[in-house]
C-alpha cells in the first residue's frame, strides 16, 4: 500500500485583502488534489497533545514521528553551537 500525507500548511488562512477577503485555500485550483481525493482512505489523527497550543510547529514535528512533548523547542530551533577547542 502506497502512503502520502498532503500537509499543505496554512491553507485554511484567514482572508487576505490581496485576495478580495477570501483565503488561499478559496482561491486555489485544487483540480489534481480532488482527483487524489476521489481515490483515498481517509482517517482523522490527533497530532496535538493535551496542553499544547495547537500550532502548526507542533503538529507537523507529530506528523513526521516526533513527540512534540519531548522534542519541541519553539519554531525553527538551531542546534546550540560547539564551542572551538
Amino acid at each position: 500500500m502506497k502512503h502520502l500525507v498532503l500537509l499543505i500548511d496554512g491553507m485554511a488562512d484567514h482572508g487576505h485583502e490581496s485576495l478580495g477577503g477570501k483565503t488561499p485555500m478559496m482561491v486555489a485550483k485544487i483540480h489534481q488534489m480532488r482527483a487524489l481525493c476521489q481515490k483515498s482512505i481517509f482517517g482523522k489523527v490527533r497530532t496535538i497533545p493535551h496542553g499544547m497550543a495547537a500550532t502548526s510547529d507542533v503538529g507537523n514535528l507529530a506528523l513526521l514521528g516526533y513527540d512534540p512533548q519531548v522534542f519541541h523547542r519553539g519554531r525553527g530551533p538551531l542546534p546550540p553551537r560547539r564551542q572551538a577547542r
